[in-house]
């Protein structure tokens, strides 16, 4: 069962602006569940304010997410480097954004 104060900590995060990484259970469409790895971030313009949030996700294994409560914040990392694996685009979002005006 997913952890609800898991859950208020990530609710929490977006409503005060700042970063937040969470290991929680989730379920698929079929019911059955997985454990993801959630960090999400608020994007500010330049005047510091939030105009959107960037969120990545990364199925991790039972036995990873076991070892991340277990030790905290060694397997965060740990799960971070799995996830970057998957995020190996080759895009410049900073470089899109201040071609279009936006500027980070």
């Amino acid at each position: 069962e997913t952890d609800t104060t898991e859950v208020e900590r990530i609710r929490n995060a977006v409503s005060e602006g700042v970063d937040i990484s969470s290991c929680i259970l989730n379920y698929r469409i079929d019911g059955s569940s997985f454990w993801n790895q959630v960090y999400i971030s608020p994007l500010r313009n330049r005047d510091g304010e939030i105009v959107n949030y960037v969120g990545v996700q990364c199925e991790i294994t039972a036995d990873l997410a076991k070892l991340r409560f277990k030790n905290g914040a060694e397997a965060s990392a740990e799960a971070g480097s799995q996830g970057k694996q998957l995020n190996s685009g080759s895009g410049d979002a900073e470089g899109e954004l201040e071609s279009e005006g936006e500027g980070l």
